[in-house]
């Protein structure tokens, strides 16, 4: 298992085979990632909407999502080599944790650090914080976006 040694994880997933425990243990440390991620959820609680508009932009949002996730995937399948790749969805699944593992450590004290500033500050400072932290987010995201491709990239190409 790799946990931060990205460069590692992408030549083992070259030179070796699919391993079902592996992709068991990624997968379920994935999980463990996220939900430890959604706790930091709790301190920012969003406010539930009633009204029927924001339930349709909500559908409408969904909707765009779901397009832009199968737009990505597909060009991760294609990057892993289309249909002459192999073990799709191990290889994704593991750097997705690795990247996302490094991302969240990164980025934890800074997010921490916004948390208690927002707790003692006026409200300007608490927008700030919060479309820094926004900013922060939107950054990660599409470095882990980019990140998977070219490693899919890497992998596919032959030895």
């Amino acid at each position: 298992m790799f946990y931060l040694n990205l460069e590692g994880l992408i030549l083992h997933l070259k030179n070796e085979k699919n391993n079902q425990r592996e992709s068991f243990l990624y997968l379920l440390y994935s999980y463990l990632l996220f939900k430890l991620i959604d706790i930091f959820q709790l301190f920012y609680p969003s406010p539930k909407p009633d009204s029927f508009n924001t339930k349709i932009g909500g559908v409408v949002i969904i909707v765009i999502l779901s397009m832009i996730f199968c737009s990505i995937l597909r060009s991760y399948y294609q990057s892993n080599g289309g249909n002459n790749g192999r073990f799709f969805l191990h290889r994704i699944i593991s750097l997705w944790f690795v990247l996302t593992l490094r991302i969240s450590l990164v980025t934890l004290p800074a997010f921490l650090l916004l948390l208690l500033a927002s707790k003692f500050a006026n409200p300007a400072l608490m927008l700030f914080a919060g479309l820094i932290g926004m900013g922060v987010c939107l950054a990660s995201v599409i470095y882990i976006l980019i990140k998977i491709k070219r490693s899919l990239s890497l992998i596919s190409t032959e030895l």
